[in-house]
């Protein structure tokens, strides 16, 4: 027997559908969204739905004399089984009543079907003794995750939109609860700058992309270092796991250590630690009890990360942040399709905040134009590939300081952020102080924070 006939399916239920839209052509608006013409086992099944879609698209009505005359004008009215199949279709189907839930029997056949091949995919990769156990490993995952996702896609997340609305009056009253409890409860995950949430409408949400754009040496790795040590402090608080493809483990935890310290980061370097070693012997034990993850792979591919994020709530649980530093170090400066290249990677780092459901914080350089204009605030096309990172990104944030640029700026000490875009916050600017020399970041107004 071919193994083709050992692959499950339910010809049944496809012959349902297909001849549910044939007496009943609004009956396609059902299942268009759950089946797609590959989840059909039978070839001509899957030619004769793809006509569906087509006429469908076309605002044209799926009858039968629609149907035959489409397929007889592209000659392939006989490959399907000719007049008779599409009238014995008609003639076994009462009605398209049950037709949305044949859909789910159809697309659970073809996830076990695809998950068979990919099953076999597997075991040849296992024999491919060539190629890098890291990169054999990372095939065979993303063929699980994609099986898994493609099916929580489809199925798993049509609902109607009365379940959402209770999901949102149950948030709702969650919230206006834990805020008469106390007055500065934070709807999203809390940055810890109180003006930088009220920005972005309550702190970051889950599932969303922020990019933070700097020129190098703004303070932009810096604030986001602060950022995830604010999000774990005190330990228990949260979970971040940051990416950093430019600076060390070591040279972040310094600057940690010098965050929550005080001391600056280049007397740490230079174990210059006179009167200071008090503060950092209590220092470390406060930052080494923080939930903060460092990966310093150099130049991962955004599939990786997605991969190593995957992993890692697997294995730990969830996360609360992700950090990626920086965008333009996945990017080869020689490919000549490095715009292209941008928008890819913001699209697969916005898949993984959706798929992980976590706030995943983009680190992008801006332009070197910035420096000839006579107004050195960062704009939306101050980044670099811009229009991928301003289509995905659902929060765009640009650091800017005046004594960046003058050293004897009246601003001297302060940072300002500049919210770029809102997808579902506004724009406008906060200032926070900032001492570059401990990498430290505090609210204006509040100088008892660190």
């Amino acid at each position: 027997m071919a193994v083709r006939e050992l692959m499950p399916a339910n010809f049944e239920a496809e012959e349902a559908i297909l001849g549910g839209i044939l007496i009943d052509p609004i009956a396609i608006n059902r299942v268009t969204n759950i089946l797609r013409p590959e989840a059909f086992a039978i070839t001509a099944h899957q030619q004769i739905y793809r006509a569906y879609e087509a006429l469908h698209s076309l605002g044209k009505p799926t009858d039968l004399m629609s149907v035959t005359t489409f397929l007889a004008d592209r000659n392939v009215l006989e490959l399907v089984g000719g007049h008779t199949k599409l009238a014995m279709l008609v003639d076994h189907t009462v009605s398209a009543v049950n037709i949305d839930q044949y859909a789910l029997l159809v697309m659970d056949k073809f996830v076990r079907r695809a998950l068979i091949i990919a099953g076999n995919d597997i075991v040849q990769l296992g024999y491919e003794t060539g190629t890098e156990l890291d990169a054999v490993l990372n095939k065979a995952e993303q063929k699980i995750f994609a099986l898994n996702k493609y099916k929580e896609e489809r199925q798993q997340a049509i609902r109607p939109l009365s379940e959402y609305c209770q999901k949102l009056w149950l948030y709702l009253d969650e919230i206006e609860e834990q805020r008469l409890e106390t007055q500065n409860y934070c709807p999203g995950i809390s940055t810890g700058f109180y003006d930088l949430d009220e920005l972005l409408g309550g702190g970051f949400y889950r599932g969303e992309l922020i990019v933070l754009g700097g020129r190098p040496g703004s303070g932009k790795t810096a604030l986001a270092c602060a950022l995830g040590y604010r999000i774990v402090s005190p330990p228990g608080k949260g979970r971040v796991l940051m990416f950093s493809m430019e600076m060390p483990g070591r040279d972040l935890a310094a600057r940690l250590m010098a965050l929550e310290s005080g001391v600056s980061v280049k007397d740490i370097r230079q174990v210059n630690l006179a009167g200071k070693y008090e503060l950092l012997a209590c220092a470390l034990g406060k930052v080494s009890d923080a939930d903060f993850w460092i990966d310093e792979t150099l130049e991962p591919s955004p599939k990786e990360i997605r991969s190593r994020v995957r992993e890692f709530v697997c294995e730990r649980g969830p996360l609360d942040l992700v950090i990626v530093d920086y965008l333009q170090l996945m990017v080869n400066s020689a490919d000549d399709n490095a715009v292209n290249k941008i928008s890819e990677i913001t699209r697969q780092m916005k898949i993984l905040a959706r798929e992980v459901d976590v706030p995943v914080v983009l680190l992008s350089q801006l332009n070197r134009g910035v420096e000839t204009r006579a107004n050195k605030r960062p704009t939306l096309s101050d980044l670099r590939g811009s229009g991928g990172i301003e289509q995905d990104a659902d929060v765009v944030l640009g650091v800017y300081r005046d004594d960046y640029y003058d050293p004897d700026s009246p601003d001297r000490g302060t940072a300002e952020i500049i919210g770029l875009k809102g997808r579902n916050s506004g724009t406008g600017t906060v200032k926070l102080l900032f001492d570059a020399e401990c990498c430290r970041f505090r609210n204006m107004y509040k100088l008892g924070q660190y």
